[in-house]
């Protein structure tokens, strides 16, 4: 599950695994992880995080944070990602999402920069429905 995760990473950062992030004991349920460019544009999916909010992973990779966000968020999450595309620290952080079939979900979200060449050039991360 988490193999191509470690894959894009390495391949993207050209570092060899990922950094370790503790869990906490309310983070121990599943999450699900996903990649995006500086824009919100999914670069990668894992497929159980596509269908968590009601899409196949093909699709969830054809469009962007923007289109499963909820509307009333927008702002707020803009400010989040502009301080981690200028490689600020943001800490987890509650927000919600549109399912496909047009249901809201609160979702906590963590997120890290991916670096190249130490440039902030994307962003991973991990979601939990709460």
């Amino acid at each position: 599950m988490g193999d191509e995760f470690d894959r894009i990473y390495d391949e993207l950062t050209g570092k060899q695994g990922k950094p370790k992030v503790e869990a906490k004991p309310e983070e121990e349920e599943p999450t699900f992880e996903f990649q995006m460019d500086l824009k919100g544009n999914f670069s990668w999916v894992q497929p159980e995080t596509a269908a968590l909010i009601g899409y196949a992973k093909e699709e969830l990779e054809d469009i962007s944070l923007w289109d499963v966000l909820a509307p009333k968020e927008h702002a707020r999450i803009t400010e989040k990602l502009d301080i981690r595309r200028k490689g600020g620290d943001v800490e987890p952080y509650e927000t919600v999402v549109v399912t496909k079939e047009g249901k809201e979900l609160r979702i906590k979200v963590q997120t890290a920069p991916i670096l190249k060449k130490g440039k902030v050039v994307g962003i991973r991360g991990r979601i939990r429905p709460i």
